[in-house]
Order: structure tokens, then C-alpha cells, then sequence
């Protein structure tokens, strides 16, 4: 099923101000991907089982830290959607203050690759609401 789609968390709208759809199911596992990602674990009433689980976490902004935002974000990818088999690659990179962005490639169930990218904030990822 196609999805409303969704610009950095906002509806989007066509030229003429009408909610746009995503254009095909590429766009909507993306979407779903970023979603996951930007999801708190366990934060959806109905689906308790899909998030990533970076927010429960302290993050620093080296290396390491990275390293454990990509994994959680992979694992959230994974963890949410069927049509992904695996996940070709993936990296997490400094992007600002508190911002991490979240590069990917994605294998889908179908044999073809999808790549996307997601943005974060990794403050106060130990409980505390942080707006995504």
C-alpha cells in the first residue's frame, strides 16, 4: 500500500497544495526506513516492536558513537519492514550540532537496491523527548 509522503517528518504537497503520495513502492520503503529510524523503540501504541533503539542510549559524537548509530538504525530498518532482505551498507556521520545523519543502501526481497538517508538528533537520547 502507498504511503502519504512525508518530507523531513512534515506532509508533503504538490504544486497545487494537495497531500502528495509517495510515486512508487522505491519511495514508500524508503520512507518506511526513515521512519524506522527516526522512530523511538517502542514508541508506536500499536506496533510496540518497531523503533531504534540509539534513543535509549547515550551517544558521543566520535567514531564509535557512529558506529552504534548505524547498527541501531540498521536493526531498525530490518526489524520493520519485510521487503528489505539486507542492508548493502550503511553509515552514520556527524552533520551538525547534535545531528547525525544516516546514509544507506538497501537490498530488498526482490533483488533490487535502494538507497536513502535520514537525519537525527542524538541529544538527550537517554529518555528525554528530542523532537525528531
Amino acid at each position: 500500500m502507498i504511503d502519504l509522503l512525508l518530507r523531513n517528518g512534515d506532509l508533503a504537497l504538490d504544486g497545487y497544495g494537495d497531500i502528495s503520495l509517495c510515486e512508487g513502492e522505491s519511495d514508500d520503503i524508503i520512507q518506511t526506513a526513515n521512519n524506522n529510524i527516526m522512530l523511538r523503540f517502542a514508541n508506536n501504541m500499536y506496533h510496540r516492536e518497531l523503533g531504534n533503539k540509539i534513543f535509549t542510549s547515550r551517544v558521543k559524537l566520535n567514531s564509535s558513537g557512529m558506529e552504534a548509530v548505524a547498527h541501531e538504525s540498521s536493526v531498525a530498518i530490518l526489524d520493520g519492514d519485510n521487503r528489505v532482505s539486507d542492508i548493502k551498507s550503511i553509515t552514520a556521520t556527524v552533520s551538525g550540532k547534535n545531528e547525525c545523519t544516516i546514509d544507506y543502501v538497501l537490498t530488498l526481497t526482490n533483488g533490487n537496491m535502494v538507497d536513502g538517508r535520514a537525519s537525527i538528533n542524538i541529544s538527550n537520547m537517554d529518555g528525554e523527548e528530542n523532537g525528531i
